[in-house]
Parts: C-alpha cells; sequence; structure tokens
C-alpha cells in the first residue's frame, strides 16, 4: 500500500472563505492558466480540484492520502 502521508489540499472555497476572514493577509490572484492561487505569508499556493486531485493520485498509485493542513 503506497500513502502520501503529508498532502496539502486547498479548494477555492476555502481561499475565497479566508480572504473574507482576513482580506489584509490573504491575496487572490491567477496563475498563467487563469487558475486560483492563494498567497498568505508569501507562499503561493494553488487551488485544487478534488477530483482532478484523486485522477493525480491513481495516477501516481497512491492508495490512500493524509492532508495536512499548515497554519494560517
Amino acid at each position: 500500500m503506497k500513502i502520501d502521508f503529508h498532502c496539502h489540499l486547498f479548494p477555492a472555497e476555502f481561499f475565497h472563505a479566508l480572504k473574507r476572514y482576513y482580506r489584509d493577509v490573504m491575496e487572490l490572484c491567477e496563475d498563467a492558466k487563469g487558475g486560483l492561487v492563494g498567497v498568505w505569508a508569501k507562499t503561493p499556493t494553488p487551488a485544487r480540484d478534488h477530483d482532478a486531485r484523486l485522477e493525480d493520485i491513481d495516477r501516481a498509485g497512491i492508495d490512500v492520502e493524509i492532508l495536512s493542513n499548515p497554519p494560517i
């Protein structure tokens, strides 16, 4: 069994909620392909689609992912 024990997944809705509560801390922008990117603490992080992520882990042969969210 292949386990990814340190995975991050941020849906777009999460970034939009953070922006509502932390206007001065959270920045929203787009990447070159038009995808949403959330930026906080000078760290750009792309929003991910859950279904696309499942396809990615299937392609990589990963059986289980354990999500790890940084303190925001």
